[in-house]
């Protein structure tokens, strides 16, 4: 859309030479039609082949220029295009004053006018010099050149800033065309003036003034030789705040602003840092400069060195000029420091460029600072938005700043913040304020530690620190940022989730954890905005649950319940087939619960649950929960598990409504539903709230008001409701009467409908006349009907055959070839209604009845209502409504539908077809052949015929009655109605109508069978008149509707042409608007059902071509897509009995309208034209047509079919068409970095030549016919090409993939093709390929050798869906020509995912790949990008840069603890990281900054590092972990003037040492165990307060239970030890015996999947009777892990269940559980149904099925108590003796020492050991993994290797043997 402009009357004109002479001058006067400039064109004068002055109207709607010339001089004029050619005229005179030309609209492109001046001014013998260029450009040099003036010997040059005066400026000489102009400032504009000395004081006229620009320079070059660095002034440009100037809201003026600016194409996305940004806007009007002013910036007390830093973005045809200025005083004068004309980004998402000015001289003064702007004078005009952000003054100060700035404790309403105090410093200033506000005043402080309050929850706050010392401050440090979290909510407190979800920052969701783990993966899940029952797209939420992936969590906000209770929860909930408004259940291990925690999240626990059996109302359930016996701060969670079994099911979850409030005193009744329900009854049933018995009811129609109903009383939950109509919707609502006054909230509405009824006939016993139709509408045209008709999306539509949707519609019609439907495919209204021609009943009698026909189909369908009224306009009275699904497919026949119009005898009504669509585009209800039958004494005609047709006539006849001799007949537009309408009375049953050509008619006719007895209108027979022959010229632009006379094929194509405006319904495909913008188009839409080879034809109206000489079609296409089929035009001269193809084009040609045009020399007199479309391979193949025109062709033809031959590397052959037969013409050969307007042509005389061109580029050329003097055709082309690659040696390289496919890229080798993306990425199509497809793009050779340190950086952006987990990403680089590659950054999975706001089929904001070194590889190589889909969501990468790495450029890129983990015994162990030297330089002496538990340290690295290279280095200071707690690192680098701080840091790195239990202690010493073992002592151990101690002993490791201590009656000689169980116990397994039996075959058992390290303490078994049970444990190779007998000794009562203990530790793996062989018990218990795998132990552990693969079957091992860690104690060894029989036994003694342990170990014995002893270590399972002769008392033992878990320690020589138990842990 254009601009809203003033007209200002302004115009540009730049000259490129002086005294002009008005006598030899040339005039051109101009002028724009609209008034708002020419929009970016322009005129380019050449004089003797050089450009000397460029013309345009930078705004208003005239102007004028001139330039001088000499006599005989060679003047060419040239037309650059803007974006409004149209509204172009001009005219240019001669220095005589005739007029040479008058051009436009739409100018000539190029080179137009070629002229020799007759000017009367000869040329001097001086002539200045020209062809002015700038290279070399650095931050303080440029190289300057020039082409030599008439008889020049020598040059003076002078230069200065932009703008400078000429004789102010800097002077300079030169004996040649060329000078090195050096000692400039970087970031700055130049300009500069020439002027030629041909000697003896003879010189030219100064030749000027010329542009450049140096180059920018950044900030970081701060040197402090005193005083330390830092900032004096910071300002994020967050607000105004004391800035003054040019500020407003207005246009031509700067402004605050966050996000895009107002205009398209320029400025930036947003801002640089924080949320706001300065920027100027140039929308036309307002001023064309404006200046701001900083606050004072105080640099008194800074020291040695000082630089201005800010950033900016210059996006936009039309940028202008930034000055920066610095002044002593706020009104100045400034002084210019810095300059920037014109464009620096490309795009609006560019990043912004950091700007450094060296202040130094600026020291010890107050200074401003002034941001002026002008607008720009080239381009579109209002594209030159300009922005600024982030200022900071840097210098070097004395005092210096605080450090480790940090905010903690943070609440709703405060925080503490502290910081290290430099040392020097008595106080500090303060300052915070809320991010986008102003920064305020300070407050100061004397502690390094103060408390903020009063601040305002969910709030992101920014603040800053300053050190005041003895004689000055510290420069500001920050900012650094906090953000409060939500503070509890009182209730009552609803969300109806109507702005989203989350509805707000206090609402959360995860996508991972269970009730009994609790929720994380914060910030994430699949449960998301819908509308509920699937009706709407908002206002609710939803999960979609259908395989085993999902256990999601909704979480609110806490809630401050310790007042004003008791309370309940209220919420809507719902389970709804997928998409479906129909009540669905969930699968046979799907789960919703809603659960409450009162500890902060640390445990949940349940309020309800929702599963299997849990029945849904077709409008969802009001769910009321209590929460009375809860008090305190709350929060709730709704979590949603689809479990682990892939159930058929797929259904959505919805929630609404989610409300905490006070209980009522009489509570709602909930769970209404119905049931019985026939077409005039239905039983309707609820539950109490509570206890009461007697409630009030009322029903009535759909949307009845409460009050309006029927009402009644009842002391029944369950009531009959009889006397309903049939086919229609009905509201029910019941209320709770508690007692006198005290009633519930009303609940509902419950809506049903009634059974649909089909007509039964009309009742005409009780009067004259017969049975007969009225109304008869078979529905194969739109007729007479109105109302929301259309070809779009959201509308009626007349169709045949099935709808554009799948799973939806009809196949057919119900009668005939047509019905009506609404087309509910996403994109247009969600309503549409319409209504029927007059059916009259005025002359109906006794009995009058309504059917029609109705087909809905489809899991979204709305809700249809049809009306009545007697005016067409309406109110119309509901008289049936259906809502929902009644056929289950296409193909099932349609519903009829009867209902009694009794009411409306003797009436004239209207129907109205009303629908509402449901959520999606399974929702197209179709309705056919409507009737209105009653009783008529005057029968109507019937049989109303069209026999003939003309463009202006029609003869209808019809069958008469016996009692009818006199007809009425009505000819209706329509366009017009009945009422509007003359009537023709006729005498014969046959009739001639007088029609208009092009025009749709409705036909009716009455029969008159006596005075005052007629019959009802008979029709209306619908006619299209045909069209008369169309004159030439002829346009349409198909606007508003589909072309008059254009005619759809009926028969011979599969589908039609659809009218259209903005975007089609697919993406990646389709024009995003008309050829002009704003208007219409046709197209086809290829999305299914179409498939490849489907072909749509249109017809052109009959065109005479009698009235040109020669015509010339001319239309424009759009054909974009990655499956564009192809489009045919063939042309007929027969009325269409033959066709001869004109135009064919296939495949993508681009998102552009193309313009076609085709002479039409050998056709005269009537022709048609016939459009062809065919569908390609998929849905992104959408063509579009738009202006089609057939005019006079030119005299002078354009040429055409434009190509190039012979292409190399340095030539190329361009060849073309001849237009007519010229034999001469003009081409432009055009690089990219240049336009047409800047290109001479040359002129050729063959239409094949050769052209010079370089490698490695893109060019475009054009061609100009020349046939005769002043006769040229209009210029063709472009043609695009690329050179031929070579190797790439100019740095640095950037492909932003603008063109496509990108220059010297290699697109091929992969199993599917990368694509272009939005004309600005590459784009690989996982969510179209096959999982494991992938796509290469391999660059061109780039030669490196000139580097020093190469680096590779890129955009990508994906979102990872945790259903397709396995898209990759992955670059490689090879330096042997693509011989061999090696992986240089890869990406899958979760870390696949960029969090820029991505979706499945578009590109987010996208983020950078980091630096990757390049400097390791050769001097030659090339880069390959390997696209690899797992069936995910899209891939993209952006901006691929080769350049060169920065000199200084440290950072962290790994860090390590060894010894770190999370385990029960941690000690001591070195700190270890990986320094990277991102940079080119070697670097030395800088340090380390890392923390402990936030405690800072700091080491300086004295290793050189080359650059390129890392370090692994080894910290200084180890890190002792032996106490018990968590331990948290962090690290970063420290390296002054490091270029990027974004890679300096690493971690955290968090590891936690659990608590142990000390080793048990026994109140005796001395221990018997004769029988009857009565002898019993007690063991204690010691724990924090909450620790729960278990106890195990060394027999078998038998878990003996828990607490502090324990009393024990050994029978034997035993160690003891405890362990802290450090997460609270669960189990896994079934847990009864409800059916099954006893079973003594053992073979079977159970399959156990362990996925993170688990403790099995016991398991439960059920015997038969007494016995031995051995329970065998084996991985999935059949190792074992645990094997042992268990003793039942007391006969276990009935059901009675055992419970054995285990207590190994389980690493992850496959594993089945057993009973062995060795079992004697007679049998134990197996289930043989009702088994429902997998159990589940939350994400650690699962029993997922019996080993025979049985799943009715549960074998043997009930209620698996699991934990997750256990540490465990030392041993403590207790020997008992016989004390009936006691003697000296030489036992072996010894003591492990630790125990447990870490698999070091020691072995001590009390006694010398004999040669003969050994040590044998055995794992659980009886596997030796260790032994060892003894050789001393003392012998340590290594087994630092081992896994986790319980070992046996066996010490034997020739006499004794003694086994103990070891942990490793």
């Amino acid at each position: 859309m254009k601009k809203i402009i003033s007209f200002l009357f302004v115009l540009f004109f730049t000259s490129l030479s002086f005294n002009v002479f008005s006598q030899c001058s040339y005039n051109i006067d101009m002028q724009d039609s609209f008034g708002d400039g020419w929009n970016g064109a322009s005129i380019d004068v050449f004089i003797n082949g050089s450009l000397t002055t460029n013309l345009t109207i930078a705004t208003g709607s005239s102007g004028s220029g001139s330039f001088s010339t000499y006599t005989n001089d060679l003047v060419e004029f040239s037309f650059n295009s803007g974006s409004w050619d149209s509204e172009i005229t001009f005219q240019i005179y001669d220095p005589s004053g005739s007029q040479i030309g008058n051009y436009g609209p739409n100018p000539q492109l190029g080179l137009f006018l070629t002229d020799s001046s007759n000017s009367t001014c000869p040329a001097p013998s001086c002539l200045p010099p020209s062809n002015f260029s700038a290279s070399n450009i650095t931050g303080n040099s440029a190289d300057i050149s020039w082409s030599a003036g008439t008889n020049a010997i020598s040059y003076n040059i002078q230069y200065g800033n932009s703008g400078f005066i000429l004789g102010n400026g800097n002077n300079a000489s030169s004996g040649t065309g060329n000078y090195s102009i050096t000692g400039l400032s970087p970031s700055s504009a130049y300009e500069v003036y020439i002027q030629a000395d041909c000697g003896s004081g003879d010189t030219s006229t100064w030749a000027g003034p010329f542009s450049f620009s140096t180059s920018l320079q950044g900030a970081g070059n701060l040197n402090c030789t005193s005083g330390f660095p830092g900032a004096a002034y910071v300002d994020n440009l967050e607000s105004q705040g004391l800035w003054s100037g040019d500020f407003g809201t207005g246009n031509g003026i700067w402004q605050l602003n966050s996000g895009t600016t107002s205009s398209f194409g320029t400025g930036p996305s947003g801002a640089h840092s924080g949320l706001n940004y300065f920027y100027y806007e140039t929308s036309t009007g307002g001023g064309n400069s404006g200046a701001i002013v900083s606050t004072s910036i105080d640099l008194s007390s800074a020291a040695s060195d000082a630089e201005l830093s800010f950033w900016m973005h210059a996006y936009g045809s039309a940028i202008g000029t930034l000055d920066v200025g610095l002044a002593t005083s706020p009104s100045g004068p400034f002084t210019t420091i810095f300059t920037s004309t014109g464009q620096i980004q490309t795009a609006e998402t560019d990043p912004y460029v950091n700007v450094g000015v060296n202040i130094a001289s600026y020291i010890g003064q107050t200074i401003y600072l002034q941001f002026n702007y002008t607008r720009g004078t080239t381009g579109t005009s209002f594209e030159g938005d300009i922005a600024i952000d982030l200022i900071e003054i840097l210098s070097c100060f004395n005092c210096p700043g605080p450090s480790n700035v940090l905010a903690f404790n943070t609440t709703g309403y405060a925080t503490d913040i502290t910081w290290n105090p430099s040392g020097a410093e008595s106080s500090w200033n303060i300052w915070y304020h809320p991010i986008g506000s102003a920064l305020g005043a300070s407050t100061t402080v004397t502690n390094d530690t103060v408390s903020l309050t009063n601040l305002t929850p969910v709030t992101t706050y920014e603040f800053y620190v300053q050190a005041n010392c003895s004689t000055d401050s510290s420069i500001l440090v920050g900012p650094y940022f906090f953000t409060t979290p939500c503070a509890a909510l009182s209730p009552p407190q609803l969300q109806d989730f109507s702005s989203g979800f989350p509805p707000n920052a206090c609402w959360d969701e995860a996508d991972n954890g269970d009730p009994g783990t609790g929720p994380s993966g914060l910030g994430s899940g699949t449960w998301i905005t819908d509308g509920f029952a699937n009706i709407g797209t908002t206002g609710a939420v939803r999960i979609y649950l259908y395989g085993t992936a999902q256990s999601d969590w909704i979480l609110s906000p806490q809630y401050d319940i310790s007042t004003g209770g008791p309370y309940q929860v209220e919420l809507d909930f719902g389970i709804f087939n997928l998409s479906s408004s129909a009540p669905g259940q969930l699968g046979s291990d799907d789960r919703v619960e809603l659960l409450i925690s009162d500890d902060g999240g640390a445990s949940w626990i349940p309020l309800t649950n929702w599963n299997s059996s849990y029945v849904t109302a077709p409008n969802g359930n009001h769910e009321i929960i209590s929460i009375a016996n809860y008090t305190g701060i709350v929060q709730f969670g709704i979590w949603a598990t689809d479990g682990s079994v892939d159930d058929p099911e797929t259904i959505d979850v919805m929630v609404d409504n989610f409300e905490v409030k006070q209980i009522p005193a009489c509570p709602q009744p909930l769970y209404i539903l119905g049931s019985n329900i026939t077409g005039d009854s239905a039983t309707i049933t609820w539950n109490p709230g509570g206890s009461e018995t007697l409630w009030n009811i009322q029903w009535g129609t759909a949307g009845f008001n409460l009050g309006s109903g029927n009402i009644d009383t009842t002391s029944n939950p369950s009531y009959g409701i009889d006397s309903l109509s049939p086919s229609t919707a009905y509201d029910f609502y019941v209320q709770a009467i508690c007692g006198s006054g005290d009633s519930s909230i009303w609940s509902g509405p419950y809506t049903f409908n009634t059974l649909i009824q089909g007509p039964s006939g009309v009742d005409c016993s009780a009067g004259s006349g017969n049975a007969g139709i009225v109304f008869l509408d078979d529905l194969e045209i739109q007729g007479g009907w109105t109302g929301d008709f259309g070809t779009g999306n959201g509308f009626w539509r007349v169709n045949s055959g099935g709808t554009t949707s799948s799973g939806t519609g009809p196949s057919s019609s119900h009668s005939g070839n047509s019905y009506f439907y609404f087309e509910s495919s996403t994109g247009g209204p969600t309503r549409g209604t319409i209504v029927s021609p007059l059916i009259d009943l005025a002359f109906a009698a006794n009995d009058a009845e309504l059917s029609f026909w109705i087909h809905a189909y489809g899991a979204t369908m709305g809700t249809l209502s049809v009306g009545i009224s007697n005016n067409q306009a309406g109110p119309f009275n509901t008289i049936f409504t259906n809502t929902g699904e009644i056929q289950t497919s296409n193909n099932d026949p349609y519903q009829n539908v009867g209902i009694d119009l009794s009411n409306y005898i003797g009436q004239q009504i209207y129907l109205s077809m009303d629908y509402i669509m449901g959520s999606s585009y399974t929702g197209d209800i179709a309705i056919d052949l409507i009737e209105v039958q009653s009783c008529l004494s005057c029968p109507s005609p019937s049989g109303l015929t069209l026999n003939s047709i003309t463009a202006d006539s029609a003869n209808i006849s019809w069958v008469s009655n016996p009692n009818d001799s006199t007809w009425i007949v009505y000819a209706v537009p329509a366009s017009s109605s009945l009422a509007n309408t003359n009537p023709l009375t006729v005498f014969n049953d046959t009739v001639d109508l007088l029609l208009n050509p092009s025009t749709s008619y409705n036909i009716y006719v009455q029969s008159i069978c006596s005075s005052g007895d007629t019959s009802i209108l008979a029709g209306p027979l619908s006619i299209i008149t045909p069209c008369s022959v169309t004159p030439s010229p002829y346009f349409t632009n198909m606007d508003n509707n589909f072309p008059i006379c254009w005619v759809q094929e009926t028969t011979g194509d599969m589908f039609d042409w659809t009218l259209n405006s903005g975007t089609t319904t697919s993406s990646s495909t389709g024009p995003s608007d008309d050829m002009t913008g704003g208007g219409s188009y046709i197209y086809i839409e290829t999305s299914s059902p179409r498939t490849q080879g489907d072909s749509a034809i249109v017809y052109s109206p009959l065109i005479d071509l009698s009235t040109l000489n020669v015509a010339e079609l001319r239309f424009f296409n759009h054909m974009y897509g990655a499956t564009i089929g192809a489009l045919i035009v063939a042309i007929s001269d027969n009325g269409g009995a033959s066709y001869n193809t004109i135009f064919t084009k296939s495949g993508d040609q681009g998102d552009i309208w193309n313009e076609e045009l085709i002479t039409l020399g050998n056709y005269t007199g009537t022709v048609l034209f016939k459009i062809t479309a065919i569908v390609g391979s998929s849905f992104t193949g959408d063509i579009a047509i738009d202006n089609f025109e057939i005019r006079e062709a030119p005299t002078c033809p354009q040429p055409f079919n434009l190509n190039v031959i012979n292409l190399f590397s340095d030539s190329v052959d361009l060849t073309w068409s001849a237009g007519l037969n010229e034999t001469q013409w003009q081409v432009y050969l055009v690089s990219d970095t240049t336009t047409i307007g800047n290109v001479s042509p040359v002129i050729v005389n063959n239409d094949t030549s050769t052209f010079a061109i370089g490698p490695n580029s893109t060019y475009s050329f054009y061609v100009q016919g020349i046939c005769g003097p002043g006769d040229t055709s209009l210029i063709s082309g472009p043609f695009t090409f690329n050179s031929p690659c070579v190797s790439f040696v100019s740095f640095p390289y950037l492909e932003d993939f603008s063109s496509w496919p990108p220059l010297c890229w290699d697109l091929t080798g992969g199993t599917s093709t990368c694509i272009h993306y939005n004309n600005s990425a590459a784009e690989g199509s996982f969510w179209s390929w096959s999982s494991g497809q992938n796509a290469l793009m391999t660059s061109p050779v780039f030669d490196v050798s000139t580097m020093s340190s190469p680096e590779l950086i890129f955009d990508w952006s994906h979102l990872y869906n945790t259903s397709y987990p396995n898209d990759a990403l992955e670059v490689l680089i090879s330096d042997d020509g693509g011989t061999t590659w090696s992986q240089i950054w890869y990406k899958s999975g979760q870390d696949l995912e960029s969090n820029d706001g991505a979706t499945t089929s578009d590109a987010g904001s996208f983020i950078s790949s980091g630096r990757i070194n390049l400097s390791t590889y050769g001097n030659s190589i090339m880069i390959r990008f390997n696209f690899i889909s797992g069936f995910g969501p899209d891939c993209f990468i952006d901006n691929v840069e080769i350049k060169e790495a920065p000199m200084n450029d440290i950072g962290i890129s790994n860090g390590d603890v060894p010894n770190g983990d999370n385990a029960c015994t941690l000690g001591i162990s070195d700190i270890i990281v990986t320094i990277q030297n991102f940079g080119a330089a070697a670097q030395s002496g800088f340090n380390i900054d890392y923390s402990i538990n936030g405690v800072p340290y700091i080491e300086t690295i004295y290793d050189t590092i080359m650059g390129g290279s890392s370090l692994i280095y080894t910290l200084s200071n180890p890190i002792d972990m032996t106490a018990d707690g968590t331990y948290d690192l962090t690290f970063s680098t420290n390296l002054n003037n490091d270029s990027d701080n974004s890679n300096d840091s690493f971690g955290p790195l968090s590891f936690e040492n659990f608590y142990s239990p000390i080793a048990p202690t026994a109140n005796k010493d001395t221990f018997c165990i004769s029988p009857p073992f009565t002898d019993s002592f007690t063991l204690n151990a010691s724990g924090p307060t909450g620790v729960t101690i278990e106890w195990f002993d060394s027999i078998n490791g038998n878990s003996m239970g828990s607490g502090n201590s324990i009393v024990v009656y050994p029978d034997s000689a035993r160690s003891y030890w405890a362990a802290y169980k450090d997460f609270t116990a669960g189990n896994i397994g079934r847990n009864d015996i409800n059916n099954g039996g006893f079973y003594n075959f053992y073979g079977e058992g159970l399959i156990l999947e362990v996925y993170n390290t688990i403790s099995l303490d016991s398991v439960t078994v059920y015997p038969a009777d007494t016995g031995f049970v051995e329970i065998l444990l084996y991985d999935i190779i059949g190792s074992p892990l645990y094997t042992d007998l268990y003793h039942i000794s007391i006969p276990p009562s009935s059901n009675q269940g055992v419970k054995i203990p285990i207590g190994i530790s389980v690493p992850p793996g496959f594993y089945t559980m057993n009973a062995g062989n060795a079992t004697t018990t007679n049998g134990l218990f197996r289930n043989t149904g009702g088994s429902s795998y997998p159990y589940n132990y939350g994400s650690d552990a699962s029993i997922t099925g019996p080993t025979d693969g049985n799943n009715a079957f549960y074998y043997f091992f009930y209620n698996w108590d699991i934990s997750t860690e256990s540490c465990y104690s030392d041993f403590k060894e207790f020997i008992f003796e016989d004390c009936t029989n006691i003697t000296e036994n030489d036992k072996i003694n010894f003591d492990i020492i630790p125990n447990p342990n870490n698999g070091v170990f020691n072995i001590i014995f009390e006694k010398t050991m004999n040669g003969l002893s050994k040590i044998n270590i055995y794992d659980i399972g009886g596997k030796m993994i260790y032994n060892k002769d003894i050789t001393s008392n003392d012998n340590k033992i290594n087994l630092s290797n081992i896994e986790k878990g319980i070992y046996l320690i066996t010490v034997e020589n020739n006499l004794y043997k003694t086994v103990k138990r070891i942990i490793v842990q």
